[in-house]
């Protein structure tokens, strides 16, 4: 779907494609495949186009996509919390009561 947001940025701002990439730091092919839909965005690559555009990278990936990469975060740091919390457990540096807040806090968090 980026593909369509790309090309209309692009076309927005009446840039050939080899401006787009010039901007964004990339090759002219690779930005061509990113429009084509041949290519798919990471992270950082979204945050040049969103730097070469002047915009949010939400409007290059679309909303739906941009919370679906904020849940995923969210999870990815509750799972690191988790571990660590296991680590303390283990080591014994958390009694009871402090691990049952920590487990109420994560699955507070986890439900996000």
């Amino acid at each position: 779907m980026h593909e369509n947001r790309l090309k209309h940025l692009r076309s927005l701002r009446k840039w050939t494609q080899r401006q787009v990439a010039e901007k964004a730091g990339m090759s002219v092919s690779y930005y061509t495949e990113l429009e084509q839909g041949k290519k798919q965005l990471n992270q950082t690559r979204m945050e040049d186009l969103a730097a070469a555009f002047g915009c949010d990278v939400a409007e290059i990936i679309g909303e739906s996509q941009m919370a679906n990469m904020r849940r995923k975060s969210a999870r990815v740091q509750a799972k690191t919390e988790v571990s660590a919390v296991t680590t303390a457990a283990k080591l014994g540096q958390l009694d009871s009561a402090q691990l049952a807040l920590v487990d109420q806090l994560l699955d507070q968090l986890l439900k996000k």
